[in-house]
């Protein structure tokens, strides 16, 4: 999985942490942001294969980014994971018609996290 990048953008320091840590150790290309404004600067330069996505963040929340990311040419292939602390379908709901792939609730359990990002990699292979 040396290839995969993935981005992980979440206001709360612990969770891009946690995140990027799991998948360096699967040997993937992980960079974080901290909020929409820096992930979205990111998502001009790079494109990811996988972006984890926290929906409630200050400024642009992660809805917008979604929508965002999904008009911009170089993420047409990217596998968006909406992260919530809110595990209510109209939230999930929210996500997907923002163009996210996939949803995931805080607290999340890493094995769940990778059998993910080995399904998307796998795909891409």
């Amino acid at each position: 999985m040396n290839n995969v990048k993935a981005l992980i953008v979440d206001d709360e320091y612990y969770i891009t942490r946690t995140i990027a840590f799991l998948l360096r150790r699967e040997g993937l290309d992980c960079h974080t942001a901290n909020d929409g404004k820096e992930a979205l600067a990111l998502l001009d330069r790079e494109s990811f294969m996988i972006i984890f996505l926290d929906i409630n963040m200050p400024d642009i929340d992660g809805l917008e980014v979604c929508r965002r990311l999904r008009l911009n040419p170089l993420q047409m292939g990217a596998h968006v994971i909406i992260i919530s602390a809110s595990a209510q379908e109209m939230i999930c709901e929210q996500g997907l018609t923002a163009g996210a792939d996939d949803f995931i609730t805080k607290p999340f359990d890493p094995d769940a996290i990778l059998a993910r990002v080995r399904e998307i990699a796998g795909k891409a292979a």
